[in-house]
């Protein structure tokens, strides 16, 4: 994987990494019974010196070790990032795209061959087809904003319709009122 010639895709992968479990590194506190404690003879003092040498050796792999696993859990993420950066990027350059290589593999090929004829009328075919299609996009754009603007003219037409009622309509009330005072007045 990491020695490989070939560029990564994002369909590779890191080998996955096995975290080993580690005991949780305890700081030693040197009581005052240690303090006070006289070690009787010498052989005790070098064994304990030993014990103290081989605590702290343990505790520097544990943090060394540790240190490691983050590293690695770090790693992975990162990983992870550029594979899914690395995706996207490989399905954005999947879409139609106009960048097609006749001379893909980097070799010479007689341009007369029938391979190399039927990919050029591939291509142009694929040219054709796409040229058509934004034609047909266009006539529909087109279309559809012929459409909007009649529809915008109809509604303007309709808005202007129910300003009329509504102005008949408040006119006629106050007409109404008028004759209601007039009623009230007779009375």
């Amino acid at each position: 994987f990491l020695i490989s010639s070939s560029p990564i895709k994002s369909g590779t992968r890191l080998p996955i990494m096995p975290l080993a479990i580690i005991s949780p590194i305890k700081h030693t506190l040197k009581s005052r019974l240690h303090c006070n404690m006289s070690l009787e003879s010498t052989r005790e003092k070098k064994l304990k010196e030993k014990v103290n040498n081989l605590t702290e050796q343990v505790t520097m792999l544990k943090e060394h070790v540790s240190t490691l696993q983050a590293t690695v859990i770090l790693q992975r993420r990162y990983c992870d990032q550029v594979h899914h950066h690395l995706e996207t990027q490989e399905k954005k350059g999947c879409r139609d795209s106009d960048n097609i290589k006749l001379n893909g593999d980097g070799m010479p090929r007689l341009l007369t061959s029938d391979e190399v004829f039927e990919q050029v009328l591939q291509y142009q075919e694929h040219r054709q087809a796409k040229a058509a299609e934004k034609e047909t996009r266009k006539a529909a754009l087109e279309a559809r904003t012929h459409k909007m603007e009649v529809w915008m003219q109809e509604d303007e037409a309709r808005k202007n319709r129910n300003k009329a009622k509504t102005k008949q309509w408040k006119v006629a009330v106050k007409e109404w009122e008028a004759k209601q005072v007039l009623a009230k007045q007779e009375r």
